[in-house]
Parts: C-alpha cells; sequence; structure tokens
C-alpha cells in the first residue's frame, strides 16, 4: 500500500485554447515538410512551442478575460543538457484577427505567428 501513495501521478499537459497549429513564415513550412532551412521558426502549438533554440511544453495555462493566455512551460535549450522553465503570453492581436503574439514573460513580443495552412 505505500508503494501505491508513493508513486508519481502524471497530469495531463496543459492546453492552449488554440484552432489549430501557428507559426511564422519558416515555422508553417518546417511543420509542412519537417525541415527547415534556417533557424528562425517559430511553431506555436496547443501543448508547447517550439523555434530553433527553444522548445516547450506547457504545464500550466491560465486565461484572461480579453482572450489572452498565459503559458508556462517547461523547456529546453539548443545545446545545453538541461531544462528551464519559461513563461509567455499568447495573444490575439486586436487589430488583426489572422495574427497571434507570444510575449515573454518580461511583456516583450517573441513572435508573431498565423495560422498554417
Amino acid at each position: 500500500m505505500l508503494a501505491a501513495l508513493c508513486t508519481p501521478v502524471r497530469a495531463d499537459a496543459a492546453t492552449l485554447e488554440l484552432d489549430g497549429v501557428w507559426g511564422n513564415e519558416a515555422g508553417c513550412k518546417y511543420v509542412k515538410e519537417g525541415q527547415s532551412e534556417d533557424d528562425s521558426y517559430i511553431v506555436l502549438k496547443a501543448d508547447g512551442v517550439q523555434s530553433y533554440g527553444t522548445g516547450c511544453d506547457w504545464v500550466q495555462v491560465l486565461p484572461n478575460k480579453d482572450g489572452a493566455q498565459l503559458a508556462i512551460g517547461i523547456c529546453g535549450y539548443e545545446g545545453e543538457g538541461g531544462l528551464g522553465s519559461e513563461t509567455f503570453v499568447i495573444a490575439p492581436d486586436m487589430g488583426d484577427p489572422t495574427l497571434t503574439k507570444i510575449y515573454t514573460g518580461s511583456g516583450e513580443t517573441w513572435a508573431e505567428v498565423r495560422k498554417c495552412q
């Protein structure tokens, strides 16, 4: 019985409310072809975000009443063996409904993405 109490329970991964896969031009090409010609790609999915240098899986997602979502991820980094955590705000652009912006935890724009076709 003690073993059952000590066994870790894995919760389902957190997900964004996001319709499909989103990316910048290079990111959508990467999704479609499975390879990238440069390191500028950004791919945003419901369960995480990926760029050339960073890949994060969401562990918590919190919605805001204006449609923005706070996403906290456990991240791996290109060329590094360890893990870290990153906080992003994923928000629809108020002037362009086809555009979604990804902000860093400090409020800087990290990427702008559109739904991949």
